[in-house]
This record gives structure tokens, sequence and C-alpha cells, in this order.
């Protein structure tokens, strides 16, 4: 199935609609499905489709048929750009429509951009034949090149995502942490573990891990005997009364991969503060851990997600 534009000039390429419709759609799916990656957002498999659909309609449509004025201006395209954004992503809240809004638009840049940047390096834009129709403009772009600038913007946009995200995440994530304990005081670097659950049983108050190294001064000599790997009831015991008055001690249950089980020497301090954050709403545990946490000493303590502030 083909059509010409409605002037039927020979000299300009024709278009054909199935052709039009199944390249925009494999195209708004990668974009859409890139830009779902990039924010971190769960997108559907049916929702995927479903905008893709929407979108190449909308683009043959726009080609074919001379919609109303305002499809033709900025504010149009805005608007139906945002409608996409909510039938795909599913978000109405204005916040996340917003941030989804503009990732949608800034990976749609850096797909354009792309192929036309290996349009130019590789000379093939001076054969291009160019169609515009009700203020559209359509170019005649080889599969190949097309193919190759698509699969290059994805590689690019995934690899950098998660480059810059894991730079940010770790900067936003490590803090500063001061800790008191029956007077004395710690500052310490730990990091907010978005995947950490750990939370002490009785109390449900979330977990943070911290070494022992980092407390030995705040802590009576006699920790030391229960913070080995393996835990002594009768030593836990020991401390606890010893120290009754002076140290909230407590037992903290942990698993990790693997399905290791055991327990960690619990403390209750007397204080902690978030230097330069927010304060959590509930104040937190501190779990002591004889190990080394971070293996290049950027953090000595690891916090439980509900930390993130």
């Amino acid at each position: 199935m083909k059509a010409t534009n409605e002037r039927g000039n020979p000299m300009q390429p024709t278009i054909y609609i199935d052709i039009l419709f199944l390249l925009n759609f494999f195209i708004n799916s990668i974009i859409l499905y890139a830009s779902a990656k990039v924010a971190k957002h769960d997108i559907g498999l049916l929702f995927l489709t479903l905008g893709s659909l929407v979108s190449a309609l909308y683009s043959v449509a726009m080609f074919f048929v001379p919609f109303m004025a305002i499809t033709q201006t900025l504010l149009g395209r805005l608007i139906f750009s945002v409608l996409l954004v909510m039938l795909t992503f599913r978000v109405v809240q204005w916040k996340k429509l917003l941030k989804l809004t503009v990732i949608f638009y800034m990976t749609s840049f850096v797909f354009g951009g792309t192929v036309f940047g290996i349009l130019y390096l590789t000379r093939a834009s001076t054969a291009l034949g160019m169609v515009i129709s009700n203020g559209e403009v359509y170019l005649n772009v080889p599969v190949g090149i097309l193919m190759l600038g698509i699969g290059t913007a994805y590689a690019g946009v995934i690899v950098y995502t998660k480059i810059v995200r894991r730079k940010f995440e770790n900067e936003r994530m490590i803090v500063d942490v001061k800790i008191n304990i029956n007077g004395g005081e710690v500052i310490t670097k730990a990091l907010i573990d978005t995947g950490s659950e750990l939370i002490e049983p009785i109390s449900k108050r979330p977990v943070i891990v911290v070494e022992y190294d980092v407390l030995q001064e705040l802590l009576p000599i006699d920790a030391a005997s229960v913070c080995n790997d393996d835990f002594n009831c009768e030593a836990f015991v020991e401390i606890v009364e010893n120290n009754l008055h002076k140290f909230k001690f407590c037992l903290i249950p942990f698993s990790v991969l693997g399905n290791n089980r055991g327990m960690m020497l619990g403390i209750v301090p007397d204080k902690i503060e978030f230097l330069e954050r927010a304060q959590p709403e509930i104040s937190p545990v501190i779990g002591i851990c004889k190990d080394k946490l971070s293996p290049d000493n950027e953090f000595f303590a690891l916090g439980n997600a509900g930390l993130a502030m």
C-alpha cells in the first residue's frame, strides 16, 4: 500500500504507509523501552505495545491527514507526548509524569542525534530524499543506517545511564554518620544499601551494620568475644549482665546469600545523626560486624534501605 504527497511530485520519494507505520512502531518501542530503563520504571509489554501503537498511528496520521491546527504547534506536540507517557508508563502523579516526559524527550533527542550523526559521518545524507507533509519532515533513511543508529543510541544510553547512576547513587548514598554510645562519639561513613531490609525483630527498627573497629573505643572490652564468626550465646548473656546499666545490647538475626544464617550482636545507641541529611523517622539499631564492609575502605557501615532520605 502506498501514497504520494498531495502534489504528486515525481521527484519526491514514494511513502509506503505500512513501512512508515512499522518503522515508527519499532523505533518508538525502542525509545519508550530505553526511557523506562533510564527512569528505572517498570513497564509491561502490553502498555509498551499500546504506547508504540498509538505513537505510530499518530505519525502516520500526521503525514496523510491534515489535523487541527493545534497538532502543528509546540503545545499540541507536548500534549500528545504527555498523554503518551501517561498511557505507556501508567502515571498520573505530576512529578513522576514530568520526570518521565523529560526523560522521554531526552532519549528521543539522543536517538535522533545519533542517526543524523551516522548519516553525516557516512555521507549518506547527500542521497536522501525528503518529504514535507502537514509540517512533518520525513527522510528516506536507509534501513541499515537507521538500525545502526538505533542500536548505537540504545547501547550508549544504557551504558551512560548505568555509569552516571552508579556514580550518583554512590555519592548520594554514602553519608557521614555520627554515633553516640554511653557518652562516647564517633563519626564514620555509611552506605545506605537499597537492597538491605535488616531490622531488629522486636522493635522492628532498621539496622545499620557498623564495623567493630569503628566502635571499639565506645564498647566494653568483652564485646569482642561476641563479635566473632561463631556466635557464643553464653558470652552474650555475660556481656549483657556485666553492662546492664550502661549499654543496651540486643540480638539481630541475619541471613546472607547462600542461605547462611546467624546472629549479630546489636546495640541501641544513645543517638545516631546523619550529617547534612534529613534524619530518619525511626532511629536505627546498630549491628556490630567484625569483618570489613568495603574492600576499598569507601565506607565502614551499611544501612537499611529505610534509612534513605
